[in-house]
């Protein structure tokens, strides 16, 4: 008995709908092969049909699936120092992230007697930026500078130094991002004063990613009052966070961030007698 076949017709060159399959096969036969060699054949614009040498058929279905493919993210590097970059073999587009240096954090001026003390605000974190690059639009190898962290604030004078702004980070000229701006250099607090603020410094949103442009967070205010002192913490980054914030009972020095974190403010007190600061 003859079994009925399949009437050929078109197949739409868009995969988002088949209305029958162009085959000459009997119906016993999968349809499943050609509808996978005309989606690729679709969508890539390469011929896949078998026409009977099994090795031709193979090489085209390879181009095709090249073409059609998104990749996956592999081999991931992480620059914490400046370098340059040369793709591995292969590479069609590369996901690049860079973060600017934290801002350092603001220093206190000097404690001059047992009723006086002092602290900074926190640096801000450096700003992210994230975007997707054909490695066709590069020239090679890509030069790479990593910001560095900004310098913390001097201590003494009238009023604590503020803290140096943090480095930008770049890509080539492909993408770039800003540091985040130091903390504010404290004032002189004594006893007959109910707080004394110092800014936490904060920076302008990035421009340059093709993905996302965010700002790093900002640095906190350093308060110090009648009966407690606490420096400002650092703002944190899209990858790290900033420094704590200092509350002791003798001057210290802020701590740093990490991975673009802003650093937190320095304390200086005279004596330790007067302040009490928070547990």
């Amino acid at each position: 008995m003859n079994r009925r076949r399949i009437k050929p017709c078109q197949i739409p060159s868009s995969p988002s709908a088949f209305p029958c399959l162009a085959s000459s096969r009997p119906l016993t036969q999968s349809p499943a092969p050609a509808l996978f060699s005309q989606l690729s054949a679709g969508s890539a614009s390469v011929d896949v049909l078998d026409n009977g040498n099994t090795a031709s058929l193979l090489a085209n279905l390879k181009t095709a699936f090249n073409l059609i493919s998104q990749g996956r993210l592999t081999a991931i590097r992480v620059f914490t120092a400046s370098g340059t970059y040369t793709p591995s073999a292969g590479t069609k587009r590369i996901k690049v992230t860079v973060i600017g240096g934290g801002g350092g954090g603001g220093g206190g001026s000097a404690a001059t007697d047992a009723n006086t003390r002092r602290c900074g605000g926190g640096g801000g974190a450096g700003n992210t930026a994230i975007s997707m690059l054909d490695i066709s639009s590069l020239t090679l190898p890509v030069s790479i500078n990593v910001g560095t962290a900004g310098a913390a604030g001097a201590a003494g004078g009238g009023a604590g130094g503020n803290g140096g702004q943090g480095g930008t980070t770049t890509f080539g000229s492909y993408i770039n991002a800003t540091g985040g701006f130091g903390g504010g250099g404290g004032s002189l607090a004594s006893d007959s004063l109910t707080a004394v603020t110092a800014n936490g410094g904060t920076s302008a949103a990035p421009t340059t990613g093709n993905i996302l442009n965010q700002r790093g967070s900002a640095g906190l205010q350093g308060i110090v009052g009648s009966n407690a002192i606490v420096s400002g913490a650092g703002g944190a980054s899209s990858l790290g966070g900033g420094g704590n914030p200092v509350a002791a009972g003798a001057s210290t020095a802020g701590e740093n961030g990490i991975y673009g974190g802003g650093g937190s403010g320095a304390i200086s007190i005279k004596s330790s007698s007067i302040c009490k600061y928070p547990a």
